[in-house]
């Protein structure tokens, strides 16, 4: 590997000014000046008299970050089943929400539209939401929080303009929340991110069972929307109770996004060694 060490002044930079630090970054092996842009790239810190001790996390921080990914692994599997839930429930109780507003549900079709409408924008905007400086854990708790507002609110709309901006608001906060968990659930498990992906879907797709039992169990319209608004809330609260992925000291440890084989390393350390020599 190249190393390429910057040094930077603490009272400038957006660490702590007593945590001055050396970073590294480790580039991949470079052909041209043009690779320079796409190298892989890991910055670490190194602790302020030089020492190599930060190159390597050690075997309780792996351990306490495994836990991490794991938790949040799960905290974004049950967030895509309040998506599925959600999705499933709208259909659900579509007539006595039309009921509600004196309409049948034939005739207030339409607020399919507005919720895809309100799914596109959604999916749109999550690429610069979760993008920095914001951190997207905190991104996902104000969706969810959102969205079990909007819950709430379903029961008491009469009026069928009001129930189409309910719809799509519901659109807009599902979207954004899929769309985030996928988007989170590379972040934090990089290349290992491949069974967390597939447990998303089966999630997603399971949940939508949830809702017959809830009604069964609930019986009222209003009850079976605020079950789903205290399961979103949960979701939120378990997210707010833990780090963010993009924290420097846990970030560092968390699983490289891109796959360098060992033969790949092999060649540049003895590109490395030769052009030492």
């Amino acid at each position: 590997f190249f190393f390429l060490v910057e040094f930077g002044d603490a009272q400038h930079s957006r660490r702590p000014p007593w945590k001055k630090s050396i970073v590294v970054k480790m580039l991949g092996s470079l052909k041209g000046p043009n690779d320079l842009e796409t190298a892989t790239d890991r910055t670490l810190l190194l602790p302020k008299d030089g020492s190599s001790s930060g190159l390597s996390s050690s075997p309780v921080e792996k351990q306490k970050v495994q836990k991490l990914r794991l938790w949040w692994g799960l905290c974004y599997a049950n967030a895509m089943g309040v998506c599925g839930i959600v999705l499933v429930a709208l259909g659900s109780t579509l007539s006595s929400l039309a009921v509600d507003c004196g309409t049948t549900a034939t005739k207030v079709g339409t607020v399919f539209i507005a919720r895809g409408a309100g799914a596109i924008t959604g999916a749109l905007s999550s690429a610069r939401l979760y993008g920095g400086p914001r951190k997207g854990n905190v991104v996902m708790v104000g969706v969810l929080v959102a969205l079990s507002a909007v819950l709430l609110s379903m029961p008491f709309v009469t009026t069928v303009w009001m129930l189409h901006v309910t719809w799509f608001l519901m659109g807009l906060c599902t979207a954004t929340l899929d769309t985030g968990c996928q988007i989170m659930t590379r972040r934090v498990h990089g290349v290992e991110a491949g069974p967390w992906l597939g447990a998303n879907t089966v999630c997603f797709a399971i949940a939508g069972a949830v809702v017959p039992l809830i009604e069964l169990m609930t019986g009222k319209l209003f009850a079976q929307y605020a079950t789903l608004a205290a399961i979103a809330l949960l979701n939120a609260a378990a997210l707010s109770a833990s780090p963010h992925p993009e924290s420097p000291d846990v970030r560092d440890s968390l699983p490289p996004k891109i796959q360098v084989s060992a033969d790949k390393r092999a060649n540049n350390n003895n590109n490395n060694n030769n052009n030492n020599n």
